[in-house]
C-alpha cells in the first residue's frame, strides 16, 4: 500500500513539476506498478497488408494454466490461408503465424469475429496495417467479440505550399536543368561563332557549377522554412519517439543518456533524463522489467512552421509494452495525442518542445 501510494505520489509529482511531455513516459511506470496488474492477459490479433492481396497474420494466444484460451480469430469470408501456418510457444503464449490472400476483396468494411471471446475474461487487441501505412486498432471485449475494420483512406490534413513542390522539383532537376541551359545557349548565332571552345569552357564550368549547387538546398536560399510533408513527419516522429522511449531499456546512466540526446536537447532531455532515472528505482524496487515493443504513429492532424527552420505537429500515436513482473507478463497499449516542436540539428530533427493533449491506456 505505501509503495503504491508513493507512486501515485510520483505520478502526481512528474505532473504538477515536469511538464506535461513527461507524462508519455509514465507508460513505462504504469505498467510496473502493482496497481495495474492482473492476472487476465490480452490476446493479440495482427494483420498486415504487406502486398496487393497478400496479409500477414500473428494471432497470439495467452496461456492460462498451462493451456490456451479457448479462442479463435475469423477472418471475412474469402480471406484464405496460402501458406503454411507456424506454431512458437513462449512461457506465456502460443504465437500462431500465416500468410492469408483476401482473393481480390479489400478489407476496409468487413467484420472481424473473435470466436468463443464472449465466454472468457480476456481482451484481444486487435491491430491492423494497411498497404498504404494507416493503421486501424481495436479491442475486442467478451461483450464486444467482432469489429468492422473502418477506411485506410488516409485523411488530407496538411497541404504542401505550390511554391514548396515547384522547388523540391527544381531539388531534384537542378543539375540537368544547367546542363541543358548550357546546352541550349549553342542555338544562339553569337554563341555558335565563338565556336566549340567557347561551348566545352561554358559546359564544364556549367557542371562544376551545378555539382556546387547540387550539395546545398536549393530551398535553403529562401528565407520561409519547410515543412516536412505528412509522410516524412511520420517517419521522423516514428524514430525519435522510439528511440525515446527504448532509451529507458538502458542500465548504463551514460549510454541513457547519449542515446535520448538523440531524440530531445535542451532542458527536455535532462527533465526526461531524471524521469528515466526514476523509472529505473522504480522498476528496481518492484522487481520489474518493462519492455517497448512497438509504436504506431496514427495520424499527423496538423503541420506547422516555426521560427527557427522548425516545425510543428499535431500527432496521435499508439506504444505497445510489456512488463516482466514476478514472473507473470502483462501487455499494454497507451494511447497519446500531443503538439510536438522539432527543430534541425545538422541534418537530423530533434525534439525540442512537448504539449501532451491526451493520454489513453486502450488495453
Amino acid at each position: 500500500m505505501r509503495k503504491n501510494q508513493e507512486f501515485l505520489d510520483y505520478k502526481f509529482c512528474c505532473k504538477a513539476k515536469m511538464g506535461t511531455f513527461l507524462l508519455i513516459c509514465l507508460f513505462l511506470l504504469s505498467i510496473s506498478g502493482k496497481a495495474w496488474a492482473d492476472n487476465v492477459r490480452p490476446a493479440y490479433l495482427g494483420i498486415e497488408n504487406h502486398k496487393e492481396g497478400r496479409f500477414k497474420i500473428t494471432w497470439k494466444n495467452p496461456l492460462k494454466n498451462g493451456e490456451q484460451l479457448p479462442i479463435a480469430p475469423v477472418l471475412p469470408e474469402g480471406f484464405k490461408k496460402i501458406s503454411p501456418r507456424t506454431v512458437t510457444k513462449t512461457a506465456d503464449a502460443v504465437i500462431h503465424k500465416w500468410v492469408a490472400s483476401a482473393e481480390g476483396q479489400a478489407l476496409e468494411g468487413q467484420t472481424i469475429v473473435i470466436q468463443g471471446l464472449e465466454a472468457t475474461a480476456s481482451d484481444v487487441l486487435l491491430r491492423i496495417k494497411f498497404l498504404d501505412g494507416k493503421i486501424f486498432r481495436s479491442v475486442l471485449r467478451p461483450t464486444e467479440p467482432n469489429v468492422t475494420v473502418e477506411s485506410s483512406q488516409k485523411k488530407q490534413t496538411a497541404q504542401t505550399p505550390i511554391i514548396y513542390k515547384i522547388l523540391d522539383l527544381i531539388d531534384s532537376w537542378r543539375l540537368l536543368l544547367l546542363l541543358f541551359s548550357v546546352g541550349l545557349l549553342g542555338i544562339f548565332p553569337a554563341v555558335r561563332k565563338r565556336g566549340v571552345v567557347f561551348c566545352s569552357i561554358a559546359l564544364i564550368l556549367g557542371s562544376v557549377s551545378g555539382y556546387l549547387i547540387g550539395n546545398a538546398p536549393i530551398k535553403g536560399v529562401f528565407a520561409f522554412n519547410t515543412i516536412p510533408s505528412e509522410e516524412k513527419t511520420n517517419q521522423i516522429l516514428q524514430g525519435l519517439l522510439l528511440n525515446m522511449y527504448r532509451s529507458f531499456g538502458y542500465s548504463d546512466e551514460e549510454a541513457v543518456y547519449n542515446q535520448m540526446s538523440k531524440s530531445v536537447s535542451g532542458d527536455l532531455l535532462t527533465a526526461v533524463y531524471l524521469q528515466n532515472r526514476n523509472v529505473m528505482r522504480i522498476e528496481k524496487e518492484d522487481q520489474a522489467k518493462v519492455y517497448v515493443d512497438r509504436l504506431d504513429i496514427r495520424e499527423v492532424e496538423s503541420l506547422s512552421a516555426e521560427d527557427g527552420g522548425g516545425f510543428s505537429a499535431l500527432v496521435r500515436w499508439d506504444v505497445y509494452g510489456s512488463v516482466n513482473h514476478w514472473e507473470h507478463i502483462h501487455y499494454r497499449c497507451n494511447s497519446y495525442k500531443a503538439k510536438i516542436t522539432l527543430m534541425p540539428k545538422g541534418k537530423y530533427w530533434i525534439i525540442t518542445h512537448f504539449d501532451l493533449i491526451d493520454e489513453e491506456r486502450i488495453i
